[in-house]
């Protein structure tokens, strides 16, 4: 099966992917994925080449994350390099920092790796509305370091 481009779209998912679809539907979309594993909350997630689909207990997606050569992008434009990231804080406004993460909370998107130029743990993941309300309390703005 071939991987999609996966378009970014705040708060509905990475499409073809949407938040709330089930395993099932996942599968029929994806394929079978190349791991299945569960976290210490019991959540499941499903490994693809280049990106994952997380779910919550019940069994539907609650967010897809993406890795250095996955194909993913938002409004039109590829979001796995440094100026994705920098272009993507100016257009949220309000980017938060929390255990490691820049936050994107008005564009439903975390970064990771990039704001620490740590290449080995590049990341983006879309997620859905509400996944980092227990963390607000240890958010800190992000300031974007003019280099």
């Amino acid at each position: 099966m071939t991987t999609p481009t996966f378009s970014i779209e705040p708060y509905k998912g990475a499409l073809p992917v949407r938040f709330g679809m089930t395993t099932d539907e996942i599968e029929s979309l994806l394929g079978d994925p190349q791991r299945r594993s569960t976290n210490f909350r019991k959540e499941l997630t499903y490994d693809y080449e280049a990106f994952n689909v997380g779910f919550n207990k019940s069994k539907v997606v609650t967010h897809v994350g993406f890795v250095p050569g996955a194909s993913v992008e938002y409004d039109g434009e590829p979001v796995l390099t440094t100026e994705a990231f920098r272009r993507l804080i100016q257009i949220d406004g309000e980017a938060k920092e929390v255990l490691g993460f820049v936050v994107l909370l008005n564009l439903g998107i975390a970064f990771t790796g990039f704001h620490d130029n740590d290449n080995s743990q590049r990341a983006v993941t879309a997620f859905e509305q509400g996944s980092y309300e227990k963390l607000s309390h240890k958010m800190k703005e992000f300031v974007l370091n003019s280099e």
